[in-house]
């Protein structure tokens, strides 16, 4: 890796987005919210490192102990994987998992906690959100730069339907086809 140094830049961005809730998850309602974007840019990366902070939305300075003992107690940060360039979080009680991987390699990405189990293995680099509901699962993936592509990855669930190929080892292939056209190009898509 890289010298790594604290940040190359930092960056904000104030604005008023109107945008549907499925671009991010997988909820339909239209929303208009004045909303405020701040990033860190480490420059080249990923680094190994545990950065050290957190971006808490719509939280308060005097409830964040509070805010942080709760995250704690739900295992949200509980997630591990088998490679370096693989970054990702669950939420066990919202039975939402979220996970990155930089490059297109294979990669197994596990959330283990007592009230959530999640295993995936995966080969494309991308932006992942799982979520799962009592009657079924989604999966909402989001590629910066590939367009008219699929991109399969493997889960420990067994799922049915145009995109899912159920195996014998109780997982389920779920194939996801990208945008065809570069308007799209990085745009969410959603299997449920």
């Amino acid at each position: 890796l890289q010298k790594q140094y604290l940040y190359s830049a930092i960056g904000a961005e104030v604005s008023t987005k109107t945008a549907s809730y499925n671009t991010i998850g997988p909820y339909n309602d239209t929303i208009s919210k004045r909303t405020v974007t701040v990033w860190i840019d480490h420059g080249l990366g990923p680094y190994t490192r545990d950065y050290n902070y957190m971006i808490l939305p719509n939280v308060n300075i005097e409830s964040i102990s509070d805010l942080i003992k709760r995250y704690e107690n739900e295992q949200i940060f509980s997630c591990i994987s088998n490679k370096d360039y693989i970054h990702g979080t669950a939420w066990p009680i919202l039975q939402r998992a979220s996970f990155v991987l930089w490059n297109n390699m294979t990669s197994n990405f596990s959330c283990e906690s007592s009230l959530f189990t999640l295993n995936v293995h995966l080969k494309d680099a991308g932006v992942y959100l799982f979520n799962e509901t009592t009657s079924h699962f989604s999966i909402t993936i989001s590629h910066p730069n590939r367009i008219n592509d699929t991109i399969t990855i493997n889960i420990d669930r067994i799922g049915y339907g145009q995109e899912c190929i159920p195996l014998s080892n109780n997982t389920t292939n779920v194939s996801i086809k990208l945008p065809s056209s570069k308007e799209l190009l990085g745009s969410s898509i959603i299997v449920t």
